[in-house]
């Protein structure tokens, strides 16, 4: 019993002093509108008024703070677009692909050959013979990606006219080979070697190509005429996802605009990040995505689809029609573990504009019949023209930078504080202050009772 009347007794010695500490601090604290609330000379009327009042204040603060705390985590960005002119200006890279896979000349002896390939390229084995397969092809030395490069169009075979800056005779020499998402294709300009000094149709790439619709065979892709990609020099070109295709019986002019992209983001801002491609010179948020599909089907199948990068094998025909079309096929690449694509700090667009007309004319048509030898169906249907140039040497730049950033984001809070409620730094140093004093008080207190 006398430990109890002991115990109580030093609880509410220690309330004592807690209240002693708040009521100091609400008669002296820089914080409005507390000292009216603690003041001894305060009415219960006046205190009853001011307890709503602060409770309504605090109530728009926390609001306020919610509200700044949201915006601030959703990043948001203002956008600067400039214009700026270059008296010489890089081309970019061109890469183009036929709509054909693989030539029919190229299978036409090997019937099991061409519907094995056949089954690969378009994934439907309704009819094939396993059985056949397995009897006579499954013990070839198989390396799709090889294979894809003999069987292809070839570029000195299609290209009929290679014409840069209308005076200048380019040849296949000015081109690279490239296996791509779209099959086998050739890059003009893949390093960045060329460049002009004028916009217009007459100071760009002027190509005459023959699709050879005659060697067309089994394909994906049912059309006929050439995929086109416009892109950066050291970006892999993806040209199945971003390319245009172009038709035979058509000129086709592609007008394009540089733009450059910059993400400019402070530290403590997630806006953007420099990550380092696996397969490509330059990282872009695509690159990465078909980066992630890649590593997921080498990962899942142990092998590669023929028209992937990288040293690891590529899949032979069971494996690629079994597997790798499997994981394509159901495979979210977003759920990818460790399959994170942040925007790029910086990246190089090219806008294009796209026009046509039917090409060639009537009285051409008679012409390039006669020169090789075709009928002019022939030449309908198989010629095409395609020129590609500078709009304008004007290039567009385009600067996100963070609209909120954390200097805006504490100044809002500190506009909220000293608005509402007047507080300030210096007021949460007597916070700290009170609370520190407060239980040192309580711990002296404490002692001189057990003593």
């Amino acid at each position: 019993m006398m430990m109890t009347a002991e115990n109580s007794k030093e609880q509410g010695q220690t309330k004592r002093v807690i209240l002693d500490g708040i009521k100091t601090f609400g008669e002296h604290t820089s914080l409005h509108g507390f000292r009216f609330f603690w003041g001894e000379n305060s009415s219960r009327l006046r205190r009853i008024i001011w307890i709503i009042f602060l409770l309504i204040v605090y109530c728009f603060l926390g609001c306020a703070l919610i509200d700044s705390v949201a915006k601030f985590f959703k990043f948001p960005v203002s956008t600067v677009i400039s214009v700026t002119h270059h008296p010489n200006m890089t081309f970019p890279a061109v890469t183009i692909c036929n709509h054909n896979v693989i030539r029919s000349s190229y299978v036409m002896d090997n019937e099991l050959l061409e519907e094995t390939l056949k089954v690969i390229n378009t994934g439907d084995d309704i009819g094939y013979d396993w059985d056949s397969y397995d009897r006579h092809l499954a013990t070839r030395d198989w390396n799709l990606t090889k294979l894809a490069l003999e069987g292809a169009h070839r570029l000195e075979d299609m290209l009929l006219q290679c014409t840069w800056k209308t005076y200048e005779n380019c040849n296949v020499d000015w081109f690279t080979t490239t296996v791509t998402d779209f099959g086998v294709c050739y890059t003009f300009n893949s390093e960045g070697n060329y460049s002009v000094t004028r916009a217009g149709s007459s100071y760009g790439l002027q190509l005459r190509i023959n699709i050879e619709q005659h060697k067309y065979s089994f394909s994906e892709f049912t059309g006929a005429g050439l995929r086109v990609l416009v892109h950066s020099h050291g970006e892999r070109p993806l040209v199945k996802m971003a390319g245009f295709s172009v038709a035979p019986g058509f000129a086709t002019d592609v007008a394009i605009k540089r733009s450059s992209i910059w993400n400019l983001q402070a530290p403590y801002v997630p806006f953007c990040k420099d990550q380092i491609p696996k397969y490509s010179q330059i990282y872009t948020s695509d690159t990465c995505r078909f980066e992630c599909e890649v590593d997921e089907v080498i990962r899942l199948c142990g092998c590669k689809h023929y028209r992937y990068p990288g040293d690891v094998r590529p899949c032979d025909p069971k494996e690629h029609f079994h597997c790798v079309n499997t994981v394509l096929r159901n495979a979210n690449i977003l759920d990818v573990e460790g399959c994170v694509c942040a925007e790029p700090c910086h990246m190089e667009r090219f806008k294009t504009r796209i026009s046509m007309a039917q090409w060639p004319s009537e009285y051409f048509s008679n012409i390039f019949a006669e020169v090789f030898n075709v009928t002019t169906e022939y030449v309908q249907k198989n010629l095409l023209e395609l020129n590609i140039y500078y709009e304008d040497l004007n290039s567009e730049e385009k600067s996100d930078s963070p609209a909120y950033n954390m200097f805006g984001f504490l100044g809002n809070i500190g506009g909220y504080f000293g608005l509402l409620c007047g507080a300030s730094v210096v007021t949460i140093a007597e916070i700290i202050d009170c609370i520190m004093v407060t239980l040192s008080r309580v711990k002296n207190k404490k002692q001189r009772v057990s003593a």
